[in-house]
Formats: structure tokens, C-alpha cells, sequence
């Protein structure tokens, strides 16, 4: 599970250059598709939006919310993404714009695949790119990342995990090509991450541990620190335990609670088995791959990753 600074897991060919108006280009290769006339219009209404964008780099993916999302942003906002702040309209497309032209070949890679957008700036994105992005994406994979996988019982699509939203949006790839790149649909307008302490209390199997560490000073200090991953105990995860946090001193609580915080970015397709990490509390992390599981020691992820 990734937040703005950095992440968490909770436990139990390319197409050539971009045209000098990419914005029509867009608005052209929509109108195809009946589903994203929604973004059609949106385009149509603010090409210089998208043509600065969309210029930014020689190849694009474009995730396309379809009109249900559209419809669902309105009514959740109050407002149509139309008639969103300039800065605000140029976040949230940001984020459904990859750093790079991409297929359905590959979203399907066998532990998925963590991907740059073009979110930029450290409110939504205090963490930096790391070695492996930058190898495989190049020197400009600073932005927010998203992480795709194929979906594991279903027929079709895949899973993508944006923002501080636990339930991953269903990205559809058409592997259709435009002049500025590639083309899929999501079925949402995704969310932009957030902090840590408002990504935990957004997430209701996580309840116990944002109640323990606001009675810590790890809150205090992870919500604005850069580069970090959380390993983040589910409700279940401390019940199992037989809540020890009912009964620690402060003291004891904080030096528990960094021993679940990784100082860097991990992302679930970087992981190799028998990594061994350093926690920010000074205990050590030995990851081990058992098919598709993984584990931190001995405690399973079951949800990953959160952004």
C-alpha cells in the first residue's frame, strides 16, 4: 500500500512522437469509442490543458475513464471534472497519463508492473523514481506511479491500484494506438494519493492501526517524510495478536510501530526473494516469495499495493 511519501502493504513497440497538437489527436482517436465521449468533450472543452501534457513526453499511455466514471466523479465532487480548478484538472489528469507507451503485454507480466505517471510535485508524490524505474522507464520516471496486474479471477482486464483507494479500478486495454501513444479505459476517475495518516483512516480493515498511531509520533513524522513504505498490520492481524497495543506505554507502541516502516519506496513487482531490509525502527525484514504470496518474516501480505 503506497501513500504520497511512499507506500504501504497491509499483512494477513512504441508508437513515435507526439504530434504538435496532441489534443486533437486525442479528441480523434475517442471518437471511436462510444463509452469516452465524456472525455471527448473534456479534451474538446480544454485542448490546452491536454496539449501541454500530452507534449511533455515522445510516447504516452492514456488511462480513459469511460462516462460512468465521469458520472460518478460529478456526483461524489458536487461538479463535473470540467468545471474543476485549473491545478486540480491538471493533477488528476497528470495521473492517468503513463510515462511511456504501453500493451496489454505489459500490464500481464507475472508479478505486475509499477509504472510513472506524469503527477508530479511533492504534495502527491514525495518519493523518488529508484533504480529500477528509471532502467526500465528512463531518467523522467519521477511521477506518481500506478501498479497493473492481471486480474486473478476474472475473464477479462486488468487490476490498477491508484491513489489511497483500496479498491483497484478495472483499466480494460484496447491497445489502441494514437500519434502521441496508447490508449486503455479505466473505470474510474482515479484518486490522488494522499498522505499516510488520511490513506489509513480512508481504510476500514486498517482501523487499528491508525487508532494506535495516533498515540504515537510515527503519524507526525511519516505523513511528511520522503521514500518510505509501511507494513501495515490489518484489524485482524491485531486482534490475532490479542491487541497488544492495549496495554503498551506509549514508548513501547512507537518503537513497535517503526519496526513497520521501510525507509524506501518497495514496489510488489521489485521484490525478489530473500531480500532482507533494515527497518526505520532498526529490525530486520527477510521477504520470502511462496508462488503468488509474499511474506515480510513470518506475517502475509494480503492487500497490495495501497498508494
Amino acid at each position: 500500500m503506497f501513500s504520497s511519501i511512499g507506500g504501504f502493504y497491509c499483512l494477513a513497440a512504441f508508437a513515435s512522437g507526439v504530434a504538435a497538437a496532441p489534443a486533437s489527436d486525442l479528441s480523434a482517436a475517442l471518437a471511436g469509442f462510444p463509452s469516452l465521449t465524456s472525455l471527448k468533450s473534456l479534451v474538446d472543452q480544454r485542448p490546452a490543458v491536454f496539449d501541454a501534457l500530452l507534449s511533455s513526453h515522445p510516447s504516452v499511455t492514456v488511462l480513459a475513464p469511460d462516462n460512468d466514471a465521469f458520472a460518478k466523479y460529478s456526483s461524489t465532487n458536487g461538479q463535473p471534472l470540467s468545471q474543476a480548478a485549473s491545478a486540480d484538472l491538471n493533477n488528476i489528469l497528470s495521473y492517468h497519463i503513463l510515462g511511456a507507451g504501453l500493451t496489454s503485454a505489459n500490464f500481464s507480466a507475472a508479478r505486475g508492473i509499477t509504472i510513472p505517471t506524469l503527477l508530479q510535485g511533492e504534495l502527491y508524490n514525495n518519493r523518488s523514481a529508484g533504480a529500477e524505474l528509471t532502467q526500465t522507464f528512463g531518467a523522467d520516471a519521477n511521477g506518481q506511479v500506478v501498479y497493473v496486474q492481471a486480474r486473478q479471477h476474472e475473464d477479462a482486464g486488468f487490476s490498477l491500484q491508484a491513489g489511497g483507494d483500496a479498491d483497484a479500478a478495472i483499466l480494460m486495454a484496447l491497445d489502441k494506438t494514437w500519434p502521441g501513444g496508447y490508449l486503455h479505459i479505466v473505470n474510474q476517475v482515479l484518486d490522488l494519493p494522499r498522505n499516510c495518516s488520511n490513506t489509513l483512516e480512508g481504510e476500514s480493515s486498517l482501523k487499528t492501526l491508525s487508532e494506535s498511531l495516533e498515540n504515537t509520533d510515527v503519524y507526525d513524522a511519516i505523513d511528511y517524510a520522503s521514500n518510505v513504505t509501511c507494513l501495515a498490520p490489518s484489524n485482524a492481524a491485531f486482534e490475532a495478536a490479542g491487541n497488544p497495543q492495549e496495554n503498551l506505554s506509549r514508548s513501547e507502541l512507537n518503537s513497535i510501530m517503526w519496526s513497520y516502516a521501510l525507509p524506501q519506496p518497495l514496489y510488489p513487482d521489485h521484490i525478489r526473494d530473500g531480500m532482507e531490509l533494515t527497518s526505520m525502527g532498526n529490525t530486520t525484514i527477510k521477504i520470502t516469495l511462496k508462488g503468488n504470496d509474499t511474506y515480510f518474516n513470518d506475517a502475509k501480505v494480503v492487500q497490495s499495493p495501497l498508494l
